[in-house]
């Protein structure tokens, strides 16, 4: 069996499997040496002058930064954002960068589009899909 040693309370445990380290590591005795080890951390003079000025460097940004953007909840709340607004928005794609040497792979074994279907027409590709989808059947159908 191999042994574990706990950094924290510089304990050996003689067994080393995941139960016995996990038993361990939630036992009281653990816990208590954990905070007293944190506490000493926070002690040390280096440590503080950090937290000094990381809570420094906290504070500038959230009162210069927030405040003169004036986010109010009023704000927040009048957006607008209804259903109708998001479903009338038409689909852009993002762009796309092809590299040089792509090739288009062939059409799998039995594909077959619509007929009527023209890649050179652009009313093929409307900017809205439901368009697009009900353009398509209505091809199907003649």
């Amino acid at each position: 069996m191999k042994k574990h040693l706990c950094g924290v309370c510089g304990k050996i445990l003689v067994v080393g499997n995941y139960k016995a380290r996990k038993m361990h590591v939630n036992g009281a005795k653990h816990k208590l040496m954990l905070k007293t080890h944190y506490m000493e951390v926070l002690e040390n003079e280096k440590i503080k002058e950090k937290l000094k000025s990381l809570k420094k460097f906290s504070t500038n940004i959230t009162s210069k930064n927030i405040t003169s953007t004036n986010i109010t909840s009023t704000n927040i709340t009048s957006t607008n954002i209804t259903s109708t607004n998001i479903t009338s928005k038409k689909f852009i794609p993002p762009p796309i960068r092809m590299p040089k040497d792509f090739k288009i792979p062939q059409a799998p074994k039995d594909f077959k589009l619509p007929p009527g279907f023209d890649f050179d027409n652009r009313k093929n590709f409307d900017s809205d899909l439901q368009i697009a989808i009900s353009k398509m059947h209505e091809n199907c159908k003649t």
